[in-house]
């Protein structure tokens, strides 16, 4: 829980306790004033949670607490029995909301380590080139949302939320009201010939803020980072005219029917389209360091240009450095490749952080539905045909004990329950360490030309990291 909201808790004890406190028990006048006093800083706590940490729905109990702890006062000489109901209500809601914090808390993501202040930037894009295929109506060319991490000037500026409300559902509304390390449309950094560009992808039905831990670190050490929503696959996506955008539902990648084919092709074309995204993005970047008007005109290096992305979103970030040879490196979280990418891999300079590989024996893949055994099948076909681009000299992959796929994005700190937050066997903040420190080692070698002895080395300082391939491990171990 944050500060306010314990405090809140807490002075909720003092409250009862001079609400229980009649003349006949003590002086009237010390009665009235630890009353005056204890309400006091429970009103000014309350205030002060919702002005500064922002109202939200696993305190409403809370609330609720704190506002019959004054019909209280007003009941004191009234009967035990209503003073004891009235009171054992304001316990019972003060435990359902330390209860409910628990179980979905106002999560704080890690402390950037870089020497710069984050920015961030929010922008609606339309591509006139293209008409949306997903919107029954026809009549939407392709719109994109995009979110800048950079590094910026320390700002007094507001304090940027995880995600818009609009953004939001009802379960995830608090994180309209979570706040991140960056500041809302802080001026930019400058730096001698502009900061390089990294364009981030998320996964399947994923979000542009769905590894804010990595891109403010990545913005913090001096990188600006594009994340890109694909609207009708990323979702809610709030548009500039207003709609908000949900995915569009794919049974066929999770059922028990759909072929291995018939999965390949699904996946394929999202790829094609959110790799046009990405090299529109790309574009519509170049222009903005070229456009005066542009915060961000001539800060952006683009001989500098990266790519990387979670997922599905690993797959389009090699698909578009296939296409576009001005992306000089790829991170890949935890996919394999897919498009023309999946055919011959890439010419750029390429890091898989994978989960722990596991091969399914013939026992294993008996006891399976069809559907579990054709997703096994594919990632390990899958692997197996991508082990030549791994191999290549300036290749890496690393694999992390005790992460499953899910573990790669800040929903692992979303709640101490795996079951909810797709957290695995290792600690949510050692995983979000080790990707941030090999995303970071890998950019300032591939863009900067900095050599990293974290890349090189024969084993990890991570117990658990495996080095499955590096200019030393050139075969699997």
């Amino acid at each position: 829980m944050q500060t306010l909201e314990i405090a809140l808790i807490i002075l909720l004890l003092p409250c009862l306790l001079a609400s229980w406190l009649t003349p006949d028990r003590v002086e009237p006048r010390r009665a009235r004033l630890m009353s005056q006093v204890s309400h006091g800083l429970l009103i000014l706590v309350l205030a002060a949670h919702l002005a500064f940490e922002g109202g939200h729905w696993q305190m409403i109990p809370a609330y609720g607490a704190s506002m019959l702890t004054l019909v209280l006062v007003m009941i004191r000489r009234s009967r035990f029995g209503w003073k004891a109901l009235v009171t054992a209500a304001v316990v019972l809601l003060a435990v359902a909301s330390c209860g409910m914090a628990a179980l979905l808390p106002m999560f704080e993501l890690p402390a950037p380590t870089g020497s710069f202040a984050i920015g961030t930037q929010i922008i609606s894009l339309i591509d006139m080139s293209r008409k949306e295929d997903a919107d029954p109506s026809g009549a939407h060319a392709r719109e994109l949302v995009i979110q800048i991490w950079y590094p910026a000037l320390p700002s007094n500026a507001e304090r940027a939320p995880y995600r818009r409300r609009s953004e939001t559902t009802l379960g995830s509304s608090y994180q309209s009201v979570d706040w991140t390390h960056a500041r809302t449309d802080a001026p930019v950094a400058a730096a001698d010939g502009g900061f390089p560009v990294l364009i981030y992808n998320p996964g399947w039905n994923g979000r542009r803020t769905q590894d804010t831990f990595l891109t403010e670190e990545l913005a913090s050490h001096g990188y600006v980072v594009v994340a890109i929503d694909h609207p009708y696959n990323s979702g809610p996506v709030a548009l500039a005219d207003g709609r908000v955008i949900r995915p569009v539902p794919t049974p066929e990648l999770v059922d028990d029917v759909t072929s291995m084919e018939g999965v390949y092709a699904i996946i394929n074309k999202e790829v094609e389209k959110e790799t046009d995204d990405t090299l529109f993005v790309l574009k519509e970047i170049r222009a903005m360091n070229a456009d005066a008007q542009s915060p961000f005109a001539g800060h952006l290096d683009l001989s500098r240009v990266a790519a990387l992305g979670y997922s599905l979103g690993g797959a389009v970030a090699a698909e578009a450095a296939y296409r576009d040879g001005t992306i000089k490196a790829v991170l890949d979280l935890d996919t394999p490749l897919y498009g023309e990418a999946a055919k011959g891999g890439i010419a750029q300079p390429f890091l898989l952080l994978s989960e722990e590989l596991h091969t399914s024996t013939p026992e294993q893949l008996s006891k399976m539905t069809f559907g579990q055994r054709r997703d096994r099948q594919m990632d390990e076909q899958d692997y197996a045909h991508q082990l030549p681009l791994l191999r290549k000299p300036g290749n890496y992959h690393f694999s992390i004990w005790g992460t499953p796929h899910t573990g790669f994005q800040d929903t692992i700190l979303f709640s101490r329950m795996r079951s909810v937050s797709g957290a695995g066997d290792i600690a949510p903040r050692s995983l979000m360490t080790i990707v941030r420190a090999y995303s970071v080692a890998f950019f300032d070698q591939t863009l900067r030309g900095v050599p990293s002895p974290l890349l090189a080395q024969k084993s990890s300082p991570f117990s658990e990291v495996t080095v499955q391939f590096n200019s030393v491990n050139s075969e699997p171990r």
